[in-house]
């Protein structure tokens, strides 16, 4: 029976070529519409959870309000707080200072490099951060100055084929920087983008304070335990920096890593989604419609099945049997439009969809 009904859905499409054209192909294209849109909406509601400890991960922000009433809202600190953090607050478990540093000449066996993509970090950053590691060990990577962790478009770009673990990068011609491990490419769902990471330590190299209570240039993220209360917890770090300093204005509060490349705005997805609905419902009623003005054609075709004896049943599967393969066509030509437009897609968008 479900052969037959296969048999004769095939020939009414053969047989109907200009109305199966148009019903297939405006449901694929509804489908791939819909389809692009939703890997658009996954992607941007990744971003950053693929962190083993995601869920416990905080940016720390700063909010200032000045006398005039003007305020401000920012996520740079002083190198003394990571450190200050951990001490004065049991529900942190860990923190690390993250500043990035371009417009840098990097030297690899005789050859020049512009970098941009320079990032200093304490050695607790890749036991917050979920960042895979190639070649190395986590634990000792950024152990001492002087050493670098980079990524394998970094390996690539500096040493070619060669294995570049125990190979010297110098850096502005006045700091050489031992590489210790490798990583696989940052994934474009994180909003930390870097190439080479080296101990926060060597940012003196550079010029650079890391003490002090004045000098708002690092970003610091911290780890939470299990049971920490968020929200006590922020009102407790809220002073902080104006207890060391009492000239601050500033108070601090924790930002979700989860939530920072939305800022927690999510209504741009829930237009998208709509979007993607309503381009996906207008296929489907288009479909409908078209079937229904064809349904008084086919009144001769029911009359003889009841006539040779069909049930009721019999032909509405009949009828649905047909919607259905329609439906697996335009699935399947609708995949297709997405695999040969997603490239454009991507680069419309600058992301690396899949």
């Amino acid at each position: 029976m479900l052969r037959n009904y296969l048999v004769v859905a095939l020939r009414n499409m053969l047989r109907h070529k200009g109305y199966s054209f148009i019903n297939v192909v405006g449901l694929a294209v509804g489908m791939a519409c819909f389809i692009l849109i939703l890997l658009w909406v996954r992607d941007e509601l990744s971003y950053d959870k693929f962190h083993l400890n995601a869920d416990k991960l905080y940016l720390v922000t700063d909010y200032e309000k000045y006398a005039d009433g003007d305020e401000l809202t920012f996520s740079v600190n002083p190198p003394e707080l990571a450190p200050t953090l951990i001490s004065e607050y049991p529900e942190i478990v860990d923190a690390a200072r993250y500043r990035t540093m371009g417009g840098l000449i990097v030297r690899s066996d005789g050859n020049s490099f512009g970098e941009d993509g320079l990032t200093f970090a304490d050695p607790s950053f890749f036991s917050m951060f979920s960042f895979l590691f190639v070649k190395g060990e986590p634990g000792q990577a950024l152990s001492s100055p002087n050493l670098v962790v980079i990524t394998e478009r970094a390996a690539a770009k500096y040493f070619g084929d060669e294995d570049p673990v125990g190979k010297i990068l110098k850096v502005d011609d006045r700091v050489d920087l031992t590489v210790t491990g490798i990583i696989q490419n940052v994934p474009s769902n994180s909003h930390l983008q870097f190439d080479l990471v080296v101990p926060f330590e060597t940012v003196k190299e550079f010029g650079l304070d890391i003490e002090g209570w004045g000098q708002f240039a690092h970003k610091t993220y911290v780890l939470l335990a299990e049971n920490a209360d968020l929200a006590l917890l922020s009102k407790k770090i809220a002073g902080t920096i104006k207890r060391h300093d009492q000239d601050a204005i500033v108070e601090l509060s924790l930002k979700p890593v989860t939530d920072i490349h939305l800022s927690g705005d999510k209504s741009s997805l829930y237009i998208f989604s709509l979007i993607a609905t309503l381009i996906l419902l207008t296929a489907c009623i288009n479909y409908m419609n078209l079937a229904t003005a064809r349904a008084g054609k086919r009144t001769k075709e029911v009359g003889l099945r009841k006539v040779v004896g069909a049930s009721r049943k019999e032909i509405v599967l009949q009828f649905f049997g047909e919607s259905i393969l329609v439906s697996l066509v335009a699935l399947c030509l609708s995949l297709l439009l997405v695999e040969i437009f997603l490239p454009l897609f991507n680069d419309l968008s600058t992301k690396q969809l899949s």
